[in-house]
């Protein structure tokens, strides 16, 4: 009985640490690419953008171009942690947050927050 008991408890301690471990080992979505990004909410001329999303040794980058009012904006303080996108744009004098996550592999959505509240986004990879 002490056998089946020590056992068991092995057996059930080395399931967690498999399912424990898949779980860390999966693979989150790659933001690397264009997108198209699309806020119904926003003001007129930045309810549509082309971002470029790159990566420079570990560091992020991001391009948000604003192509109907001639805008290029680069992201700052950008951060990929447990599938959140996370990058600041200094916008007309305003720190605009964007904080958006996966939705599918070419998908994101989220929002923008700014000063007169929340904006919500969404992002579709452009396939090239």
């Amino acid at each position: 009985m002490k056998i089946t008991m020590k056992l068991l408890s092995v057996l059930i301690a080395a399931s967690m640490v498999i399912a424990l471990s898949s779980a860390t080992n999966m693979q989150q979505p790659n933001p690397i690419g264009n997108w198209k990004v699309v806020s119904d909410y926003a003001p007129e001329g930045f309810q549509t953008s082309k971002v470029t999303i790159s990566k420079e040794e570990d560091n992020f980058l991001v391009e948000m171009n604003f192509e109907e009012i001639g805008y290029k904006i680069k992201g700052e303080k950008v951060s990929f942690t447990d599938g959140i996108f996370k990058f600041n744009l200094y916008v007309e004098g305003e720190d605009v947050i964007i904080t958006m996550k996966f939705n599918g592999e070419d998908k994101l959505v989220g929002t923008a927050s700014t000063s007169g509240g929340e904006i919500p986004l969404e992002a579709n990879r452009i396939k090239q």
